[in-house]
This record gives structure tokens, sequence and C-alpha cells, in this order.
């Protein structure tokens, strides 16, 4: 940035707000204020990026946020402010990442990730792009690849010159690190080591009050993977204290509530009422990703409890939540798309993002973001219509030897033959909506179809499947690709969720695939451990 290109006051303003940890909403609005009379887009740029920020620090809510920073990233990119622009996709992908839109978040990081080169600081955006990224994985699961991205950050931090900042960021990520080795494999010995790493930057600058809660809740998360209740004990009782001393924040909430979670999981019930009463008091947001999140723990806590007419209730609420989700994530896509009316090209940039997030990379299904939000609409259609719901999960038989005998290239490829026999179906029949699931996993939910109807659907799934011959010497059950289909069916009652379907459905494929591999079931019963289920059953038509 020219200084001579800006009188004091301006130069002081974009000072303070780049400096402070807590940047003055009346300096972001004087310097817009500034950019506006200037019509000069790197100021417009800043400011409407600080703005955002400061938004988003106070409240938590998605709205005016997107707005603010789709608009900044419009005048930062027209001024070729590189830094600005890097910063405002990564707290984009931050914004969609707490409001549990992964796929969203994880377009907007990578897109962040393809500005930092030309950024004056870009090992740290690197870093901080590396280390959200790595977030999206661990909330998915995908523990592995989180660790990966976790790696790449600490090395990008480590390259740097030490300041405060680096050295809180890099005890983040050792703390992250130990959460991934109790997750991936209950590593404790590597737990312990990581936690060790995170907790040698105390007393160094940047260390604070919040940095030693994340290593103590660490500690927590070790002895619970130890199953030591009383060190469990013991830790949360000089942890709750101290927490309370702060606000509940984007950075905190999840750490607390894993914190919940293993208090459930090792029933220390009154550390978990405890700590409910305070999230109670202080976790001041609507966002309905993050009170997802809380009342899926309270119904497991009711649950524990055996407190039925609470997970009922709860349950009832989880539902009106996940239907407000679906609403503001409609509403985000549409705000990060609309930009201005100077923006166009990003705006067609972010339909494109959309589009992307929704689609899986290697069959072109749809992927489980957009599995989630049809799912949902298809429940409450059928809710309010009174019509059938059904969901198909289906695998194929014996995919792991599959792809030991003919390598991964040629599974993918099967998985893509596979893919194309339920696109054609989904266009032949629009009550068809096929997902990809995960893995070899395919998802189809079917719409106001008749059991009959249903059964005709996965029969010709399966004759369409074997119809390709795609040759499987190390399959038992054929000598071609073949699948397994478990269906879960009925008309939604108020006390159901859509996740009751996909729990129906994989039990009933867990069903077939310890019964008649390569064959299907068709439920509409709750199946139950040790019970023989009431069903339709693919192998006994072929008797």
């Amino acid at each position: 940035m020219r200084s001579d290109m800006y009188d004091q006051e301006v130069m002081n303003l974009i000072h303070e707000l780049r400096t402070s940890g807590s940047p003055s909403e009346k300096s972001a609005e004087r310097l817009l204020q500034i950019g506006r009379s200037m019509q000069e887009e790197h100021l417009l740029g800043i400011a409407l990026y600080f703005k955002a920020r400061i938004h988003f620090q106070k409240s938590l809510e998605m709205d005016e946020t997107l707005a603010e920073l789709t608009e900044a990233a419009v005048h930062a990119e027209a001024a070729h402010d590189f830094d600005t622009l890097c910063s405002a996709y990564i707290l984009l992908g931050i914004v969609s990442d707490l409001h549990c839109n992964y796929p969203l978040a994880a377009a907007y990081f990578i897109k962040a990730r393809s500005y930092c080169s030309e950024t004056e600081q870009s090992q740290r955006y690197y870093a901080v792009v590396a280390a959200n990224i790595c977030h999206i994985f661990y909330e998915v699961h995908e523990y592995e690849k989180a660790a990966f991205y976790n790696q790449i950050s600490i090395e990008k931090l480590e390259q740097m010159p030490d300041d405060p900042q680096r050295s809180q960021d890099l005890s983040s990520c050792h703390v992250m690190a130990a959460a991934l080795a109790i997750e991936n494999g209950a590593d404790i010995c590597k737990a312990e080591a990581e936690c060790e790493q995170a907790e040698s930057f105390r007393g160094k600058p940047g260390w604070d009050e919040i940095s030693d809660l994340d290593v103590l809740i660490t500690k927590i998360q070790i002895a619970g993977a130890k199953n030591d209740t009383g060190e469990v004990r013991k830790l949360f009782r000089e942890f709750l204290p101290r927490q309370k001393k702060f606000p509940v924040t984007a950075d905190s909430v999840d750490n607390l509530l894993s914190l919940i979670s293993l208090l459930i999981r090792l029933k220390e019930m009154d550390a978990c009422s405890e700590l409910f009463a305070y999230l109670d008091q202080n976790m001041a947001t609507e966002i309905p990703g993050v009170l997802m999140k809380f009342d899926d723990l309270r119904m497991q806590f009711a649950k524990t409890l055996g407190d039925q007419a609470e997970e009922n209730r709860i349950a009832m609420k989880y539902y009106e939540e996940s239907s407000r989700k679906l609403q503001e994530e409609d509403r985000a896509a549409v705000i990060a798309v609309e930009g201005s009316l100077s923006g166009a090209r990003l705006a067609e940039e972010n339909v494109r993002l959309l589009k992307e997030a929704e689609a899986d990379a290697l069959t072109g299904l749809a992927n489980r973001y957009a599995l989630n939000r049809h799912g949902e609409e298809a429940y409450e259609r059928c809710y309010r219509n009174q019509q059938n719901l059904g969901v198909e999960i289906l695998d194929v038989d014996y995919f792991k030897e599959f792809n030991d005998s003919y390598g991964h290239q040629k599974g993918d490829s099967c998985l893509q033959a596979a893919a194309e026999v339920l696109k054609q179906l989904a266009e032949e029949d629009p009550r068809m909506y096929p997902a990809r699931y995960g893995g070899d996993e395919i998802v189809v939910i079917y719409e106001n179809m008749t059991e009959a109807e249903m059964q005709d659907k996965v029969k010709l799934i399966a004759e369409r499947i074997g119809a390709l011959k795609i040759p499987h010497a190390k399959s038992q059950v054929s000598s071609y690709v073949s699948v397994s289909q478990g269906v879960y069916w009925h008309v939604p009652l108020p006390v159901n969720r859509l996740w009751d379907y996909t729990s129906g459905a994989d039990y009933a494929l867990y069903y077939v695939k310890n019964h008649h591999k390569g064959s299907w079931f068709i439920t509409r019963h709750s199946i139950r451990k040790g019970v023989e289920p009431v069903g339709a059953k693919g192998w006994e038509e072929t008797c």
C-alpha cells in the first residue's frame, strides 16, 4: 500500500483495523464512508472486510456478515488487494463451517488458498487455510485427512519468524493433533505428547488464558480416552470456574460441545448438567447448525437418563432447527452469489462453487450435503401430504476385495458405472433421488411410492448393475459386480426424523449383508437386535 495515496487519517484507520485485536466498528464505518466518497476500491474492500469481521465476532450471525464479505471480495479483487481478498474468503469459509455447511466452507477455503501466494504473508495464510480445512475434515470424521492438513499448517507456521500469533496458532495445531490422535485410533501416547507440545508455548507472547483452557480441555479428553473418571472430574472442577469468566465464542463452542459428549459417554451426568446450564445462559446464538449440535447432545443426555418425554420434546425442536438450517443455507447461498451489481463475475464464481459443493467429484451424483438438503425437503413434503418416504442404502459386494484385486482406478470406474445406472433411473422417475453416501455406499430416496413400486425400483437397480457385466473374480456371490440393498420406508410420523430412515435402511442393509449378500431387504418395521425382522426379502423370491 502506497502511503502517499492517502492522508494521515486514512493511514491511521487502516493501521488500527489491521493491528488491533478488537477492531473498532466506528473506525471501520469511518473508513467505509471515506472509501465511498473517494470511490476507492482498496479502502472499500478493507472497510467492508473489517465490518463483516466485527459483526461475526459480535453475533456469529450469517446474513449481514456474508453480504459484507462478498462485497469486500469484489472491491479487493478490483484493487488487487490479495491480503484482504484472501482474508475475506477465509472468513466466508469460517462462517459456512460454523453453520455446518461444510462443502461450501471447503470451496471458500480452497478459493482462499489460490490467492495465498499473492499475499504479503503467504506462509501465514497457507497455515490458516490448512488449519481450517483440517477442521472441516475433523467435523465429518475424516481424521486422516484432517491430520494431513493439520501437519501442513504446523510446517508452514514453523517456517515463519517467531511472533505472538505464530505461537498461539502452533499451540492450537498441537491441541488439534492431540484430538486427532484420540479420535483416530485412541493413540494416547501421541495425544499426551501433542498436549505437551501445545503447553510448551505457555509463558511465551501470545499465550493467554484461552490457550490454557484449550490445553485443559485436551487433558480432560485424554483422561476420558483412558476412562479415568477420577481425573476427568478433577480437571473438570478446575476447568468450569475458569471457563465461566468468558463468553461462549465461535472458537470455544465446538470444544464445549465435544466435552459434553465425553461426559455423557462417561455418564458424568452432574458435570453435564452444570455445563448445559452454563451454555444455556451464555450461548447467545440462533445459528441452527450450532443449536442442532447442542440439542443432539441434549437428546443423548435425556436418553441416558431414561427421560423419554424430554428426548421426544428435543427431537421435535431438532427437526424444526434442521428445517430452519436448510432455509438459512439457501439464504446464505443467495447472499454469497448475489454480491453487488459491480461484482457479477464473483457472483458467477460463487454459483459455480455452490454447484461443485453439491456434487460428488468422483461419481457426479449428489453428495452428502445435497442429500441432507433434499432428504429434509422430501421428509417435509411426505409428512405434510402423508405420503410414503423410503430410504435405500446400497453398496458393492466385496468392494474391498475388488479394489485389492483390480486396483483403485478400476474401483473408481466401477462406482462411476453404478452411478450412471442410478442417474438414468432417476431421469426416468424423478421420485428417485440418488446420492453418494461415502466409500462404495449410495443412498436413494424414494418419495410418494408404494411398497411394490419401491420393490420394483430396487430390483431394477440390481438388474441394471448386474447387466454391466463388470468382472469380479473375488466376489463370493457372483462372477460380476453385484450390490446389496436395504430399504426402510413408511409415512412420516411427528416423532420421526430423517435419520430414523437412514438408520433403518442401514440396519436393513446390515441384515442383508449378514444373511444373503447380493440381494435386498425392504421393511417398514423397526429392526431390533436379536429379533428376526419383518419385511420383503429378495433371496426368498429367488428360491
